[in-house]
């Protein structure tokens, strides 16, 4: 290709992406000016504009541009500045807290963790010509790593598929490393829920006993989410081989007798560093009635991160620093984060009471749902439930749903409780717009590994089963153990 081709190519991407620009500014400035219908609100309508065109500027340009409009035009919204803005994106806390785990990951992946880890696993009988097994091991471990960090468990659990990848065959785009990576994904937001007494378990849970007067059964609520969840680990891997048909075969008749597993010293510091930020994390979200819980939850996991960045800094092993900003910084997905940062910000105040959106598809909803039977009545809402997620808070579509499951319960006669589960999980299926959810956008930004299309295809499909199965399956359990 000459000089000039690649010019006049370049010229014409610039060009196409104006005019996408244009278009999203567009649809931000028009869809805000909207005369609201009650009870949408004036921000509410702002919001819905920010997110459509957030949408398309995502779609259409790709990810740091748009992000860096959202969050100036989050700016010019009611009750809000370009400075609150700036600090409820990327000066948000568990926005900050990211960087530092993209540079622990970075130093995990220098030290050749990931490889070691294989090395560690594919040497193990029980995994040996099973690779469908190995599969969902690895995914419930993104279920286990979710419930101390999503973020650490995505970014972690993806780079042993990266390295399981090379190192068997796999390229990127095929069709394994995509369900993993998304797999990764929807097991670490499940991680999020199977507890009633952290992360947005902690948060619903909360919400639940405001909405009801009275706590739920914790013991039921375990007793119903992590069956659930372990059958939504299987199905999510039965669904890809059998019923998709996707190739496991490169992992199956390769001999591994001959890998020698042999942790080297900054292997043995690395994996230290990491085992030490687990529990910092896991001391921060449970002990905080203990001294060191509340000196670790005080700037809640910020310090997490700032402690472990001063410790690998100072920690010189082999005559090299574990942690140097300078080396790791390129480990940093800037694509993930800056949409990380205003799709955070943009679900809380999307979501808001102020904006009317959420009372708005609430009173949608009420009056399709009479006259059906209980079963259906909770599929409704369930399905409803998955819909707004996709462009809703999680948590605050839960809480919704919730508010219309109760009075509803004693007039159509359904479990109250087991509906309460299945709107959860339901609630928390958020893979299909980046706005879904941070743990989305992360999913839609890993451009190099996961295409779009496939997303849509292979990710509908998956997707389908384990809804299907919360919705049968899932809630006939879940009203046996209620």
């Amino acid at each position: 290709m000459t000089e000039q081709v690649k010019k006049t190519n370049e010229t014409r991407k610039a060009l196409i992406h104006l005019v996408h620009y244009i278009i999203m500014i567009a649809l931000i400035f028009f869809i805000g000016r909207i005369t609201p219908v009650e009870p949408l609100t004036t921000k509410g309508m702002q919001m819905l504009g920010i997110l459509a065109g957030c949408i398309w500027g995502w779609s259409f340009i790709g990810l740091i541009g748009p992000s860096m409009i959202a969050i100036l035009m989050l700016g010019f919204t009611e009750g809000m500045t370009v400075t609150s803005s700036l600090a409820q994106t990327v000066g948000n806390s568990t926005v900050v807290f990211m960087l530092l785990v993209f540079l622990i990951v970075q130093m995990v992946e220098d030290e050749g963790i990931p490889k070691l880890l294989v090395d560690a696993t594919m040497k193990m009988k029980v995994f040996q010509g099973r690779p469908a097994l190995l599969s969902g091991a690895l995914l419930f471990v993104a279920v286990v790593l979710g419930i101390i960090n999503m973020f650490l468990s995505i970014f972690f659990m993806w780079a042993i598929i990266y390295e399981l990848c090379d190192r068997y065959g796999y390229k990127r785009y095929d069709a394994y490393p995509t369900i993993m990576c998304i797999g990764i994904v929807l097991m670490a937001t499940m991680g999020l829920i199977a507890f009633p007494f952290q992360d947005n378990g902690l948060i619903i849970m909360g919400s639940y006993t405001g909405i009801v007067g009275e706590p739920m059964n914790y013991f039921h609520y375990l007793g119903s989410m992590i069956p659930i969840i372990i059958c939504l680990v299987a199905i999510w891997t039965l669904v890809s081989k059998y019923i998709l048909r996707i190739d496991f075969s490169k992992m199956s008749n390769v001999d591994n007798s001959h890998i020698v597993v042999e942790v080297k010293p900054r292997q043995k510091a690395a994996i230290f560093l990491v085992v030490l930020f687990v529990v910092l994390l896991m001391l921060q979200a449970n002990l905080k009635t203990t001294i060191v819980g509340q000196v670790l939850s005080s700037p809640t996991v910020y310090i997490v991160g700032v402690v472990m960045f001063i410790i690998g800094s100072l920690w010189v092993v082999e005559g090299k620093p574990m942690m140097d900003f300078r080396t790791l910084i390129r480990g940093v997905a800037w694509e993930s984060w800056w949409l990380t940062a205003v799709v955070m910000a943009l679900g809380a105040l999307l979501t808001g009471q102020d904006t009317g959106v959420s009372a708005f598809c609430v009173s949608i909803l009420t009056p399709l749902l009479g006259g059906l039977s209980p079963w259906m009545f909770v599929v409704v809402i369930c399905l409803a439930a998955f819909l707004m997620t996709n462009v809703c808070n999680n948590i605050v579509v839960a809480v919704c749903m919730i508010s219309i499951l109760l009075p509803m319960a004693p007039v159509i006669g359904f479990n109250f409780e087991a509906a309460v589960i299945c709107v959860i999980l339901s609630a928390h299926f958020a893979l299909f717009t980046p706005a879904a959810s941070g743990p989305a956008g992360l999913m839609f930004a890993n451009k190099e590994w996961v295409a779009l299309k496939d997303v849509y295809t292979k990710g509908v499909v998956l997707m389908g089963f384990c809804l299907v199965f919360t919705l049968t399956i899932g809630y006939l359990w879940t009203n046996l153990v209620f």
